[in-house]
Parts: structure tokens; C-alpha cells; sequence
């Protein structure tokens, strides 16, 4: 009898085993992610993302450089906001002002070829390829239900879910966002090698357009929306329709796997300058030079408040500004750990800042700082 148990318990235990090992095969590509995430690196950093698709560019000139007092900056105010900017463990810090370098800082071991990790600021550019797709007749509009585009969802209560529900966070989806729990919808998503059923997986909560809560799931599908009505995959979207256009050097975004879906709510790796001309085709409202690249009326659209977060727009963030600082309204890109795309169009500022994330943050300490400087 107890040779018979025995013979059990190994049976059982080799069971265990192989299904284990099995289990660990079939989803190596995320234990080892999770294992290895850079958890305590610098945010910033690029290396560890394989694989990773490029997003050419179309580079024609560099941004042109002046004095700051030529651009109307009390030069010694302006080093205020640099010294700031350091003590705010910044890997990149540029002022721009009328489309001008003002001020270019770099951290030890960055410069201005060194791509950074946008994190959530790549919420924006889908925005901004939101706005190019409705150019082009391949979306209707953001009231459209996203059942039109996401057949898998024909007829169910989530299907009825507005494209503008996405973009405000308010799609009432339901959202497993810890991030110690690997088997939550944001790490398995995150790190995992096949993030579109997962996305498509996600059931309602509540009803959408009655609250906001930040929801990477929502951004992912908007991508994923994008791709299909465009036919072209996200890389391709972004150098089409938005680096080539504005003359970037070239970037690249994470995937997946190879070959896969790009992780689309975040993730673009890019140099603090192409993000700088990010900030000024969105400073004025989607043009470059002689060419309207996204239609002017549609930045009303996406930097108007949602009822239920006034500081958020649809994918783009709002400030309201600070007299005191000479600090209008401005919009913002954001991303984890203080990645920051400020555009301030009432004084012609962009201002762009990458690096760690620190203590004693205040978007409107460092921007104010910059615009307190400004003397016309």
C-alpha cells in the first residue's frame, strides 16, 4: 500500500513537473521579461527593450540655436530654471522658444542622439494619428462606437464604447492594474508577448462616459483600431504620418515579439530634440513649414477638458497656468517618471524635459521657472 502511494507521489510529482515545464515553454518570453525588468535602472534608459521595430525619419536640418536674451529671456532667470532642471535628476532639458534653442542641458552619458523612453507621452502621438485617420476619411469620428472597427465586440455592451470614451479614459472597461501581480491585465500586457487578446479580453465595469480612470488598455486599443483602419502597422504610422513629416532623425517602439504588436500606450523611444518638434507640430496646431500635416481644428478638439478630469483632455494633458509666474494655460505630454513635452503657445514655448523620477516635482515650478524668465 505504501509502495502503491509512493508510486503516486511521483507519478503526481512528475505530472507537476512537466506541466511546469510546460507551462514555463510556453510563456517563456514573459517569465523571462519579468525576471529581468529594469526595475531599479534609470527609467530612461533603452536597452533592455527587445525587440524593437524603427520609425524612419525624414532629418533635413537641425533646430536652430540663439542667445537667450535674442529670444527675450533674463539670461540669468533662465539658469534658474537650468540648475532646477539638474537638481530635478533631468537626463535632457530644452527651451525652446519661437521654434529657437534657447537652452540645451544633458545629463552625464546623454546628449542630443541619445534616445529616451517617452513612456506614457506616446499616448499623445496617438492622439495626434487620430487626428491624420479622420483627415483621411478612415474614421468616421470619436463619437463613432469602437464596435465599428473592433468587429469581436459586434453587439455587445462594450462594443458601444465611442472612440472620445477611449481617449478621455471614461470606457468604464475594467482595468487590473497592479503591478505586482503578475497575472494583472497591466503586467500581462506589459511584459507579455501577445498583448492583443488581453486587450480584447477586458470586460466593462460600468457604463462608459460616466467617470475617468487612466487605463493603458484603453490607449492600446485605439492603436490596435488605428492599425487596422490604416492597413499599415504603428511603426509605419509614426514615420508616415508624423516623424517624416516633422523632420525627425528616427526612432523605434517596443514590441511584443518580433514581428508582433507594438506596445502602443507607450514605449517610443526617441531623442529629446524629435520630441521637441513633437511640441512645436503641436504648438502649431499640425503644421510644418508650408505643410498642414493634421487639421488645425483638431487640437480644439482633443485639448478641450473632459467633464470629469479638468486637466485631461483626450490623450493630452492641461495646465492651467500661474499669473504669478507670467505662466499661461498650456497642454503637456506626460509620461512616467516625469517625461515632459510642455507647449506654451501664448509665449511660443516648448519646453522638454526627460530623465528619473524625483522628489519635489511640480510641472508648474519647472515651467513657471522658464516663463518667469521671459522679459517680452
Amino acid at each position: 500500500m505504501w509502495r502503491r502511494a509512493r508510486i503516486g507521489c511521483s507519478v503526481l510529482a512528475a505530472l507537476v513537473a512537466v506541466t511546469a515545464g510546460l507551462w514555463l515553454w510556453a510563456n517563456w518570453t514573459f517569465v523571462h521579461r519579468l525576471a529581468t525588468y529594469p526595475w531599479g535602472a534609470e527609467v530612461t534608459n533603452v536597452a533592455w527593450y527587445e525587440p524593437r521595430e524603427a520609425v524612419p525619419g525624414d532629418f533635413r536640418s537641425e533646430f536652430a540655436s540663439a542667445s537667450p536674451a535674442s529670444l527675450g529671456f533674463d539670461p540669468e532667470a533662465l539658469e534658474e530654471s537650468v540648475t532646477l532642471a539638474r537638481a530635478y535628476e533631468s537626463s535632457a532639458f530644452l527651451v525652446l522658444r519661437r521654434g529657437v534653442i534657447a537652452h540645451e542641458h544633458y545629463g552625464p552619458e546623454w546628449g542630443p542622439d541619445a534616445p529616451t523612453n517617452s513612456f506614457s507621452m506616446a499616448k499623445t502621438l496617438l492622439a495626434l494619428l487620430c487626428g491624420a485617420a479622420i483627415g483621411r476619411g478612415e474614421i468616421g469620428s470619436v463619437d463613432d462606437p469602437v464596435e465599428q472597427y473592433v468587429p469581436e465586440w459586434l453587439g455587445q455592451d462594450r462594443g458601444a464604447i465611442r472612440l472620445r470614451d477611449l481617449m478621455r479614459m471614461q470606457s468604464g472597461l475594467l482595468y487590473e492594474n497592479d503591478r505586482e501581480d503578475p497575472f494583472s491585465a497591466l503586467v500581462q500586457m506589459h511584459v507579455g508577448d501577445d498583448s492583443l487578446p488581453i486587450v480584447l479580453a477586458q470586460q466593462p465595469s460600468r457604463p462608459p462616459g460616466i467617470d475617468y480612470e487612466y487605463n493603458n488598455l484603453n490607449a492600446q486599443l485605439v492603436g490596435v483600431i488605428l492599425e487596422r483602419v490604416s492597413g499599415r502597422r504603428y511603426a509605419e504610422l509614426l514615420s508616415e504620418r508624423l516623424w517624416q513629416p516633422i523632420g525627425g532623425r528616427g526612432a523605434s517602439v517596443w514590441l511584443d515579439a518580433e514581428g508582433g504588436l507594438a506596445k502602443m500606450y507607450g514605449c517610443v523611444f526617441a531623442t529629446a530634440r524629435d520630441w521637441a518638434r513633437v511640441g512645436e507640430l503641436v504648438r502649431h496646431r499640425g503644421r510644418v513649414d508650408d505643410r498642414q500635416v493634421i487639421d488645425p481644428d483638431w487640437f480644439s478638439t482633443i485639448e478641450t477638458a473632459s467633464q470629469h478630469k479638468s486637466d485631461y483632455g483626450m490623450f493630452v494633458w492641461l495646465g492651467e497656468g500661474d499669473p504669478t509666474l507670467n505662466l499661461p494655460p498650456f497642454v503637456y505630454l506626460d509620461g512616467k517618471a516625469k517625461q515632459r513635452v510642455f507647449v506654451v503657445r501664448d509665449l511660443e514655448l516648448v519646453v522638454v524635459r526627460t530623465g528619473e523620477n524625483t522628489k519635489g516635482w511640480s510641472d508648474e515650478k519647472l515651467l513657471g521657472s522658464v516663463t518667469a524668465a521671459i522679459r517680452d
